[in-house]
């Protein structure tokens, strides 16, 4: 029976050690580097999701928020801007002159805990505000 104990107390501690990993490793064990924040529905993104980390814009890594305002800060309006999000191909055509129609963070939706919100419309996040007119 102590050896049953034993192998019990041993595949608990996996476990506890496996979920701690898995909790924190979003936020602990990241290597840094931008998350999009938003995006433009006029950009014509493509690949692009908001809490993707950004790798490369216009063929140019990316690690850091100024990176990424140096990477969008000479791309013209109508531009075809290459983007490598999560290690994978995405675009956008440009809106504006510097800017590629989204935005970014530096911390992933990860990093400020568990995220509610409704989500409809194959994967469009909707985020709703209530103006002063409203009565109950």
């Amino acid at each position: 029976m102590n050896l049953m104990s034993n192998v019990r107390l041993m595949i608990l501690l996996v476990l506890v050690a496996l979920s701690a990993y898995s909790f924190f490793s979003a936020t602990a064990f990241s290597s840094g580097g931008v998350f999009v924040s938003s995006v433009d529905q006029g950009a014509g993104c493509v690949g692009l999701v908001v809490g993707g980390r950004v790798n490369q814009v216009g063929g140019r890594n990316v690690k850091t928020v100024d990176d990424f305002e140096n990477a969008v800060a000479n791309i013209k309006k109508g531009a075809f801007v290459p983007l490598l999000v999560d290690s994978k191909p995405g675009s956008c055509v440009a809106p504006a002159d510097g800017d590629v129609g989204f935005a970014v963070t530096s911390q992933s939706a990860a990093s400020f805990g568990p995220q509610l919100g409704l989500e409809l419309g194959g994967g469009i996040s909707y985020a709703y505000q209530l103006n002063g007119n409203v009565r109950l």
